[in-house]
């Protein structure tokens, strides 16, 4: 599984029928925010997206239609008892901006936050890994610091066929070696090859995400061949 929920594509202020900047990346059941305008959280809820399965928070920059949900997402997982540490990927700035509204407010998250600065990421270093996705840091042009974010996957398995493990009668208990490309000697002495019954490799897919941003040759060189790309174009004349 791997989808891109929109949950709002509006420019600097919210419109009657589009939210303000917000998406979740969905990947093997997991899920990646990235950038949290307001009216996140009721995008979240309408789509069903729930808050224990968000592993991790990515926001592009400072400005408000990309970040002013955060502090009250961050308190909602509170409220719905999050323990788990929440990675989140932003700005230096956004810890100052966060710790003077929880100290004001009287706000104690119950969980840890790990907060990482895009400024201590080079533009394409990966700033975030699993064993089966890795996010990089992609370079805009805005005139706050700004980052966009390319989701990759990595590369990935070769799907088993079973039909044919099953017409050669493979015992059941030999497929788990055989995904893993692994050679079997079966107990009636027949060698079976991996490469026999596992499907050619498919290419693994990525998502680059561009929001406030000017036109950038050093950009294209970054997502040049991803699969599928979001670039805003708010204030083009053409």
């Amino acid at each position: 599984m791997f989808s891109i929920r929109i949950l709002g594509s509006s420019s600097a202020t919210p419109a009657f029928s589009r939210f303000t900047s917000a998406q979740v990346v969905h990947f093997n059941d997991r899920y990646y925010l990235i950038d949290c305008g307001e009216g996140t959280q009721m995008q979240l809820q309408k789509y069903h997206v729930k808050y224990s399965r968000v592993d991790a928070l990515f926001i592009s920059h400072l400005h408000g239609d990309h970040m002013l949900g955060v502090p009250g997402l961050l308190a909602s997982f509170s409220i719905f008892e999050r323990t788990k540490p929440l990675p989140v990927f932003a700005p230096r700035a956004l810890m100052d901006i966060l710790n003077i509204i929880f100290h004001h407010s009287d706000t104690e998250l119950k969980y840890e936050i790990q907060f990482h600065a895009l400024e201590d990421y080079k533009p394409g270093e990966v700033i975030f890994s699993t064993d089966r996705l890795e996010v990089v840091s992609l370079p805009l042009q805005h005139r706050a610091f700004c980052r966009g974010f390319l989701f990759r996957e990595k590369e990935k398995r070769r799907k088993f066929n079973f039909f044919k493990a099953k017409s050669l009668e493979i015992p059941k208990e030999y497929f788990h070696l055989l995904k893993q490309e692994r050679d079997v000697t079966l107990p009636d002495g027949r060698e079976i090859k991996a490469d026999d019954l596992l499907l050619e490799r498919e290419d693994p897919y990525s998502y680059a995400y561009c929001s406030d941003t000017s036109p950038s040759e050093e950009l294209i060189d970054y997502i040049r061949g991803v699969s599928l790309l979001y670039h805003e174009a708010t204030f083009t004349q053409d």
